[in-house]
């Protein structure tokens, strides 16, 4: 108890504009409840089903305002946080949106504190979890860029990844796997989701934003860019 609550401790500490901060935590004899600040935008999963029912129209300059969001808030928690912190659970029902769908990332570092802070295979957050958790069981900040990578995916395409679309032989099995086979083979501006294609936006800069999305998504750790290199490379989209 007491290193979970030195945990709890330094998450309370973290100040960040895309990060929720820990307010409180509560213990019971069986369960410890943590307290956050109440977000009424909800979450970007909640929201990307709302897209894709066409409830909501959310624009190129949005998601990708979400995603550079996302970005520095891992930035903040691998580079900026003493000690670091990693998310170990990245996933869209994880990004709170406030105001102005400006994305805090919630549930930071929680999961290690349950247990070994390596993801379930048989839950939702499986789907954003990146290779070597399964092959290795190791979890670094490769892993979180990985699942940003996911998260980006969704953004640009639209689609869930749980779709059954990805069981298919077209979806090519994942995600990944299918964004990486429409780059190879030259369709990726096939892989955009059509509400965002026509926009008064060059669809150059949404390209290479799917070009970000795959490099996230490498199999090797090592092929990925660190989420420092990632807001860089975010920020230097609308130079392209």
């Amino acid at each position: 108890m007491r290193r979970v609550q030195r945990q709890l401790e330094l998450l309370a500490r973290v100040r960040h504009l895309n990060v929720m901060s820990l307010k409180a935590y509560v213990r019971d004899a069986d369960r410890l409840s943590l307290v956050y600040d109440f977000v009424p935008g909800g979450s970007l999963e909640d929201v990307m089903k709302r897209v894709r029912s066409q409830q909501v129209s959310l624009s190129w300059d949005t998601r990708n305002r979400i995603a550079a969001g996302v970005a520095k808030g891992l930035r903040h928690l691998h580079f900026e946080c003493n000690p670091r912190i990693l998310h170990c659970n990245l996933k869209p029902s994880n990004v709170m949106l406030e105001e102005g769908f400006e994305p805090v990332l919630a549930d930071c570092g929680v999961a290690r504190l349950i247990d070994s802070g390596l993801p379930d295979p048989e839950s939702s957050g499986s789907l954003y979890a990146a290779p070597e958790c399964y092959q290795s069981n190791r979890y670094t900040d490769k892993c979180d860029v990985y699942a940003f990578g996911m998260i980006l995916g969704v953004l640009l395409t639209g689609k869930d990844p749980a779709d059954p679309f990805f069981s298919g032989e077209s979806g090519r099995g994942s995600l990944a796997r299918w964004l990486r086979h429409m780059q190879h083979s030259g369709d990726t501006k096939e892989a955009l989701d059509s509400s965002i294609v026509g926009e008064e936006v060059d669809e150059e800069e949404m390209v290479m934003a799917v070009r970000v999305a795959i490099v996230c998504l490498s199999e090797l750790p090592a092929d990925r860019p660190s989420s420092d290199e990632l807001v860089a490379m975010l920020a230097q989209l609308h130079s392209f």
